[in-house]
């Protein structure tokens, strides 16, 4: 099957004020039925053999994202603003000469969203993937691949200036509006990759980059505090690895857990927190970064794999398998002051075609 499902999630928002001038879409909407009680800003793109479409599920309503743009086929290159009130995706305008090059583009959320799409990144002429919005929503980094050379750019919104962060670099995440981690990579035989970890520093309109200690596996920003990060470093053969909490300048805060990979690693919005899963089973868990207590999600009935957490850190996203559709994945909502869950997608018939989700919750009020 060419398309493999994709998500992309952060945390998102409470259900807004909405028009009701929605215009219909030639486009036949998704055969797919979701609740429309939850306080939930939720895309979704779906597949079929001769088309691919992109569409908001405002009210239980669809509403089309882009109509006519040329999406990435392979992944759902979608990602919501931390405020959860503009978005930014990947695709090729619907003149292109090359659909084949993805560009940067923002826009606002709602039933008139194509209304205030803008190109974010008009003077690079080449394929731009790992869209990441700062912390405040100010700007967007982003890789573009250049002749096999991979360079991370941010566009600062306000003014449409993009700016290049690192040469031959790959994008990690933000810290702070002005600081961001990459890496460099080697691949040293077929099973080995050595990394190198790095800091750019925006000020005065230019860049520093500074290198930082130590050897890791992956690396997790933590964007709430801006000073640490969690990194996993490797175990022996066949055993776990650890996941740990850093210093900017590589020095080890604390152990935190053994982890098999960097599957399901993030960290809760207000930076205390990080999910994770454990053992061979992958079992979805929670540590608390200071005191290293760590509790199982174990009354969730919907979930096998953590996605993300609400902006108020109270609630975590699943995805969940389908039975009668294993390749596609459901979407689960999780409140951790009580256990409970609630699915959001409510029923998928087997003829629904493939589709993946990208949902955005800044608060939690009145979901469970």
């Amino acid at each position: 099957m060419r398309w493999l499902f994709r998500f992309i999630l952060l945390s998102v928002l409470a259900f807004p004020a909405l028009s009701t001038s929605m215009q219909a879409d030639p486009v036949p909407t998704p055969p797919l039925t979701f609740a429309n009680d939850l306080p939930v800003r939720l895309a979704i793109q779906h597949y079929t053999d001769d088309s691919l479409t992109v569409w908001f599920v405002i009210n239980g309503e669809f509403v089309p994202v882009a109509p006519g743009y040329h999406w990435d086929t392979e992944t759902f290159g979608f990602v919501w603003s931390p405020d959860c009130e503009q978005f930014a995706f990947r695709a090729a305008a619907q003149d292109a000469v090359q659909p084949a090059v993805l560009q940067v583009w923002t826009a606002e959320y709602g039933a008139h969203v194509n209304d205030t799409i803008t190109l974010v990144s008009p003077d690079l002429n080449e394929r731009v993937t790992q869209v990441m919005w700062s912390p405040s929503g100010t700007s967007v980094a982003y890789r573009v691949s250049v002749d096999d050379v991979r360079q991370v750019y941010s566009t600062q919104l306000e003014t449409n200036d993009a700016l290049l962060l690192g040469n031959d670099m790959n994008p990690i995440g933000w810290l702070s509006d002005t600081r961001f981690m990459m890496y460099t990579f080697q691949r040293l035989d077929d099973n080995t990759v050595d990394r190198d970890y790095y800091i750019a520093t925006i000020s005065d309109g230019g860049v520093r980059v500074e290198p930082v200690n130590g050897e890791y596996l992956n690396v997790f920003p933590d964007a709430a505090r801006g000073d640490r990060f969690a990194a996993i470093i490797s175990g022996d053969p066949d055993q776990p690895n650890q996941l740990n909490l850093y210093a900017l300048d590589g020095t080890l805060i604390r152990p935190l857990v053994e982890v098999w990979d960097s599957v399901g690693v993030f960290w809760s919005p207000d930076g205390s927190m990080l999910t994770y899963q454990h053992g061979s089973e992958r079992i979805p868990m929670i540590v608390d970064v200071e005191t290293g207590e760590t509790r199982e999600v174990e009354s969730d009935p919907f979930a096998n794999y953590v996605a993300g957490w609400s902006n108020d850190s109270r609630t975590l996203f699943y995805r969940f398998t389908l039975f009668d559709d294993p390749v596609n994945q459901g979407l689960a909502l999780v409140n951790l002051d009580t256990g409970d869950s609630k699915l959001l997608i409510e029923s998928v018939p087997p003829n629904s075609g493939l589709y993946a989700w990208s949902a955005c919750m800044p608060q939690q009020e009145d979901l469970f």
